[in-house]
Parts: C-alpha cells; structure tokens; sequence
C-alpha cells in the first residue's frame, strides 16, 4: 500500500462532499499545469518557424547562423542551427533541445568522455519543455565534436538523441560577433548533363545520326 501523503490524509479526513472538491481542484490544477506546458511547447515552435524563412549569414560545418529580428525591440537576434534541424538552437551563451513531453531530468556525454551524472531538470528547462545547456556544459560543447544527451521526460518516458558539433565553434564566434554580414548566396545546381560522351557514342553505334542524338539529348537535359 502507498504511502499517505500529506494531501491524501487531508482528503481522506474531509467528509464525502468537501473530500469530491478537494479532488475536483487537484484535477484542475494538473490540468492547468498541462495546459500550461504545451503552450510553452506551441510558442517555442512558432519562434522556431520563424527562423526557417530567416536569411543564413554564415555556415560551418554542419551549422548555419540565421539572422531574425525581435519584434518588440527591432533587436537583431542571431541563432545558429544544424542544418535545418530547428528544435536544436545556439544563442550566445546559451544551446537549447526542444522536447515535446518536457523534462524531469538530463544527462549528457561530450565525445567519447564518461558521460556526466543524471541532473534534474532546472526550473527553466521543466517551463520550457527543453534542455538548456549552459555555463561549464556549454563551455565543453564547444570544444567537443559530438554531444549525446538522455532526458527522462514529465510523462516518464526515455528521449536521447547526439547533436553533430562539427563547425559549432566557428559559428558561436559569428553568433557573438552580432551575425553581420551578408546572406549566404544559395550555390544553384550543377546542370544535368544527360548525355555524356560514352551515352553519345553508344547511340551512334546502334546507328542513330548524329542530329537525332543532339535532339534526344536537349528533350532529356529539359526535363
């Protein structure tokens, strides 16, 4: 048998019509905390969408540096993200890993290192639904190549995941500096090349002539 806590022992005094709204307020109350949660959760999506149409100043490694604007200050705001993978953001001081069912509490593994002691999750990490890795961690991040991260969640259920830090220090440098710049110029793909010479000499052996194939080819690299 459980346990009484303080609460139960409270409810189980209370005579049956006062003991029905004591639990009735218990209810709301975890309802409310619930609500609360997925709000935090659907503001920091929106904030994330923001930055998929955002302008990428600097890229290294498998990071980008988007530039946005805040819309109360007109502030320039710089995050760096890998490679279209928004739910993983790099401030100044600060990386946050957005997770869907909240945090209760966090372990993390630099490279091949022994991976650090289980942390519960601080007041801002349980309000957020994210890890926030900041101060010595956020230090060591930056100097390692791989960061992996085990999180048991507000519903007790087991996330982990690794974050590629390849080309992270570069882009925090560009992140400090106030991400000045110009946008990055998106490199145009190579043209299709749909007949190569040994494609050429193939149709000219089984007899086509040489302005068929100049056709055949211009219809297949138009496509």
């Amino acid at each position: 048998m459980p346990p009484w806590t303080f609460a139960s022992v409270y409810i189980r005094d209370l005579n049956p019509r006062h003991r029905i709204l004591a639990n009735q307020e218990i209810a709301m109350k975890t309802l409310r905390r619930a609500w609360v949660g997925s709000l935090v959760f659907v503001c920091a999506t929106i904030s994330a969408q923001s930055l998929t149409s955002s302008p990428i100043i600097f890229s290294a490694g498998v990071w980008d540096v988007h530039r946005t604007t805040d819309p109360m200050t007109d502030a320039t705001v710089c995050t760096a993200i890998p490679k279209n993978n928004f739910s993983v953001q790099l401030g100044e001081n600060m990386m946050t890993i957005a997770i869907a069912d909240g945090v209760k509490n966090v372990q993390l593994r630099f490279d091949d290192a022994t991976a650090e002691s289980v942390r519960a999750a601080t007041p801002g990490e349980f309000r957020n639904n994210r890890i926030e890795i900041t101060g010595h961690d956020f230090a060591q991040l930056l100097d390692s190549r791989r960061m992996r991260y085990q999180v048991t969640t507000a519903t007790n259920s087991t996330v982990s995941g690794e974050v590629d830090l390849n080309g992270v220090f570069q882009t925090h440098d560009n992140v400090r500096a106030g991400c000045a710049g110009s946008p990055v110029a998106k490199t145009a793909p190579a043209p299709r090349e749909a007949c190569s010479k040994g494609v050429r000499d193939r149709m000219a052996q089984k007899g086509i002539a040489p302005q068929d194939i100049q056709d055949i080819c211009e219809i297949a690299e138009s496509d």
